[in-house]
């Protein structure tokens, strides 16, 4: 229960107490290197959406040991490239939050990619393709808790910046 209320906490864009959710849980998954991979995933995306030097840390960390466990599921990935890039590591970023966006089954979690491409994309000064994304998620899901901030990062970035 505390898994999915942490999960509805990230779409209501109430990333610390969805951190706080996941973090009571882990302890519990030592036994159960799937589930235990799942929950560091999440708190790794929880606290990429927080940010701060400690947290974005906790998230590399985090997000590499699930990779190590569950490379192959979209939204392990999809984590992993949200936290490179708020590492500023845009080159390995993009390209797992594209395929992400590309292949992901579900439309939310498509939209999601598609808004922290368009962050992405902006960073690295392509501001043409970052509205482009931010379009493609508007379509994937125009509710996605994720829209705001990216369109937000997008009015507040420059060219060059």
């Amino acid at each position: 229960m505390l898994t999915l209320f942490g999960t509805n906490l990230l779409s209501l864009a109430r990333f610390n107490e969805a951190r706080e959710c996941f973090l009571k849980i882990l302890p519990r998954t030592d036994q159960d290197r799937f589930l235990h991979s799942i929950l560091l995933n999440n708190i790794a995306y929880a606290d990429a959406l927080v940010g701060g030097p400690e947290l974005l840390a906790e998230a590399d960390r985090y997000s590499a040991e699930a990779m190590k466990t569950l490379s192959w599921v979209p939204s392990i990935k999809g984590t992993r490239g949200t936290v490179l890039s708020e590492l500023g590591k845009l080159d390995e970023a993009v390209p797992l939050l594209r395929e992400v966006m590309l292949t992901h089954d579900d439309p939310h979690n498509r939209a999601q990619n598609a808004c922290l491409l368009a962050i992405a994309e902006a960073r690295r000064g392509d501001l043409v393709a970052a509205r482009r994304y931010l379009e493609e998620a508007r379509k994937f899901d125009p509710k996605c808790f994720l829209l705001e901030r990216a369109q937000n990062f997008l009015d507040g970035t420059k060219p060059g910046t």
